[in-house]
């Protein structure tokens, strides 16, 4: 965690330095921008709104995504005899209670680390912004394989973890399958926590009206309490995340 935060602050001192240093060749009168962006991170996946005021040196920043989070430890698998119990099972992850997602509300600043020019290929900035972040827990429910009450006859039912099921619910042999998305989400519970995410921003093209950019950077989220995503036996769950990822950005300037 110290080489991390010690990250964060090289980058964003990197960046004050930058704003003061970057030299704005070409002016063409923009005020303001938008752009749609989608994430890879170490955790899951992302996909986000920014918009912009554009200043002389540097861009006011507004952003909204919506992500999901998962734990290091989740690996799929799946039930290897279907026998005659319905539908091909699907995939599941052993040992998960909780799906984990977050929705980001942050404000920051983008600034422009190289000069800009109509004979540069490329751009290099960096940017940061922090905010709030409301986590949604949603159950996780399994198909479990249950033998019907007088008969030899088995059938699935699908349920999430209670203290009723703990025993199927970690047993493999009594595990079909996924239960399904739609599950759980008349269940779901939110939290609060916050976010700070930095980052640089490598923009391609030499038409500055269209935004095209790769952005690669670190995004650590707070939780008040640990998020209960996997069943706690030998397993800890976490209320910190801290997470590297990469991004494609698409927009417009006006």
């Amino acid at each position: 965690m110290k080489h991390l935060l010690s990250l964060l602050m090289v980058l964003f001192s990197t960046v004050c330095i930058a704003q003061d240093e970057a030299l704005m060749v070409e002016n063409e009168d923009f005020n303001k921008e938008w752009t749609l962006d989608l994430k890879v991170h170490t955790a899951g996946y992302s996909a986000g709104f920014n918009y912009g005021l554009i200043k002389e040196k540097f861009t006011l920043l507004g952003h909204l995504s919506g992500a999901s989070i998962k734990h290091p430890i989740e690996c799929k698998t799946r039930f290897e005899n279907p026998s005659s119990l319905g539908d091909p099972p699907r995939a599941f992850v052993y040992g998960k209670q909780n799906s984990f997602y977050s929705i980001k509300l942050g404000v920051g600043q983008k600034f422009n680390l190289s000069s800009i020019s109509k004979d540069r290929g490329i751009t290099i900035g960096a940017s940061y912004h922090v905010g709030p972040n409301i986590g949604l827990i949603k159950p996780y429910y399994l198909e479990l394989i249950r033998l019907i009450d007088g008969t030899t006859s088995y059938e699935t039912v699908t349920e999430k973890l209670t203290d009723e099921n703990r025993a199927e619910f970690l047993d493999p042999f009594s595990i079909y399958g996924y239960g399904g998305f739609g599950f759980g989400l008349d269940e779901i519970k939110a939290t609060i926590g916050g976010y700070a995410q930095g980052s640089l921003r490598f923009e391609l093209g030499t038409k500055r009206y269209f935004i095209r950019a790769l952005e690669t950077g670190l995004i650590i989220q707070a939780f008040p309490n640990k998020i209960p995503i996997m069943v706690e036996d030998e397993v800890e769950n976490n209320f910190l995340f801290v997470n590297l990822f990469i991004a494609i950005q698409i927009g417009k300037r006006s």
